[in-house]
């Protein structure tokens, strides 16, 4: 399986490139170097050159540019970097270092033979993954003419004197190109054309390197201390966005509740343009395309996903009413040695939102109006359909289920409180010991030390944090009234008791949320509803009148 990956290159010396195909590179591109400080060499390589040669690749793209005046301003691309990145299983195909050279002069032969090349191939990879590879560096002005390309008849993709163009025709051209070689040399290959479903670049994955780097660091001063980080995985933007996406498609039942849903639970606006979705998080003021995150973020992925969940769904309650060939006697005893909870959470949907037909923005359009009639109607039946699911049509009944459920909801509250105030004591207590613990031999010396003012003055920020855990922890004893303080292991055990049941809490209070806005906005459907049949009576009863 071969990949190829495209970069433009700004950078108007052309020799680095030779100093990258020669000498190691970390993962950053940066050299490294041995213990006298001079750059390490690769182990193998293979280079080569078209019209050119790899020792004056530099001087002759320079005479070049100078010749037909191009390259001169920094924003122009000077070279373009084609990688041929093989899949490591090729190998048992026969491929080699020489094979894969091979192939890569080959492919630059027939597609940038009108420009000045090099080609290089290296075995160890990326992070030392060990797969072949093969670098292709051309400079971005041709200097002969060549046969036109077949994916284009313009005088710019053939003739001298004109810069490479990497249109998206000319990349999908040469993808299809890689795909037919590695066919026809009877090595692994993937359709490098169709859509991605997570599409992640280049400059996602490094920002998400880099920020990990970043965030390791920080767990590990926070360890240091004692403390317990509350993140260990770094999340790109784009990252984010999938992630609510991906939960917010498990919950939905249609197009409106997936919008309403990711709107509600994590602030992202869905907005389409020309039959294309686009995600606006609010702290963003460019939405994102669904086509920069991935071709099954787009609107039509959603729907199927969503129609193909509902039939999913059907088909369970289809099973669940079917007939089971199970004893009776062990379904008895199955079900009496499950947790029975107090009073179970009804399973809620978005029922919608009822909009206001009086409101003066909505008056002023007679199209507005018809629009807020259809969606209030939809909204309507949805809040119908709930009720008549969950058998709550009585209005007393319905009241007093509300009721229950705010009761559950303020009770949880309260355990809610009373366990994050724990928490935080836990987390307190956590930290101060893991400081009295690591300063305390330090301390020791200061004290040998008969409390050198030197002594403290060169380590006063260790002896400050050593005397505040002290402090905070006699504290704690007197507001206790206890003589010693829990182990570190208890408390760790503690603080994830805690956690779990804080988790809990806040599950729990959520689907009771969602339960009482759907059974109250039930309620108000009921109560309108009585309130249009009373009128219609009165109505009638005044006609029979006259």
């Amino acid at each position: 399986m071969a990949i190829l990956k495209h970069l433009a290159v700004h950078n108007a010396d052309y020799h680095a490139f030779i100093t990258y195909v020669l000498f190691q590179h970390d993962s950053h591109a940066r050299p490294i170097y041995d213990h006298n400080h001079v750059k390490k060499l690769r182990e193998n390589y293979l280079i080569d050159a078209i019209n050119t040669t790899p020792w004056t690749y530099n001087l002759d793209c320079q005479r070049s540019n100078r010749q037909w005046k191009k390259n001169r301003e920094e924003r122009e691309v000077k070279q373009h970097h084609f990688i041929l990145s093989f899949d490591p299983k090729d190998v048992e195909c026969g491929l080699t270092m020489e094979k894969a050279q091979e192939l890569g002069m080959e492919f630059a032969r027939k597609h940038f033979s009108g420009h000045q090349c090099v080609v290089a191939t290296h075995d160890d990879g990326n992070n030392h993954s060990g797969n072949i590879h093969t670098h292709i560096s051309i400079n971005s002005l041709r200097t002969i003419d060549t046969e036109p390309p077949e994916y284009s008849n313009l005088a710019r993709d053939y003739k001298a004197g004109f810069k490479f163009q990497a249109s998206d025709k000319c990349i999908r051209y040469l993808k299809s190109e890689v795909e037919k070689m590695c066919r026809e040399n009877g090595l692994h290959q993937v359709e490098l054309n169709k859509p991605a479903k997570q599409r992640i670049t280049d400059k996602e994955y490094y920002a998400e390197k880099r920020g990990q780097e970043r965030l390791d660091q920080k767990n590990d001063t926070i360890r240091m201390v004692g403390g317990k980080p509350a993140v260990e995985k770094f999340e790109t933007e784009l990252a984010r966005i999938r992630k609510a996406i991906d939960e917010t498609k498990q919950k939905c039942n249609s197009i409106e509740d997936f919008k309403a849903i990711l709107k509600r639970e994590h602030n992202i606006v869905v907005s389409e343009s020309r039959g294309r979705w686009s995600y606006l998080p609010e702290y963003r003021k460019r939405p994102i395309t669904s086509r920069r995150i991935g071709d099954v973020y787009g609107k039509e992925a959603i729907e199927s996903f969503i129609n193909q969940r509902l039939l999913e769904l059907q088909q369970q309650q289809v099973a669940r009413q079917a007939p089971q060939a199970v004893p009776e006697k062990k379904e008895e005893k199955k079900s009496a040695t499950e947790p029975k909870p107090t009073r179970p959470i009804i399973e809620t949907v978005f029922t919608g939102r009822i909009i206001d037909l009086n409101d003066p923005k909505i008056q002023s359009s007679y199209s507005l109006t018809q629009w807020a009639k259809i969606k209030n109607l939809k909204a309507m039946s949805m809040s119908f359909n709930y009720l008549t699911e969950n058998h709550l049509l009585n209005m007393d009944d319905l009241q007093a289920t509300i009721e229950d459920h705010k009761q559950d909801f303020n009770h949880d509250t309260q355990r809610l409180l009373r366990v994050e105030k724990n928490l935080k004591e836990c987390n307190g207590l956590l930290k101060h010991l893991g400081l009295y613990h690591k300063y305390r031999p330090l301390f020791e010396q200061y004290l040998k030390t008969r409390k050198s003012p030197k002594f403290r003055e060169k380590n006063i920020r260790e002896i400050l944090l050593y005397e505040g855990a002290v402090k905070y922890l006699q504290e704690y004893q007197q507001a206790h009234h206890v003589n010693s303080v829990p182990n570190y292991q208890s408390l760790k055990e503690a603080k994830v008791r805690l956690t779990a049941q804080q988790q809990k809490l806040y599950e729990r209070r959520r689907a009771l949320k969602s339960t009482i806005k759907a059974m109250e906005d039930g309620y108000k459907l009921l109560t309108e509803q009585e309130q249009t049949i009373q009128r219609d009576l009165n109505r009638n009863k005044f006609y029979e009148i006259e």
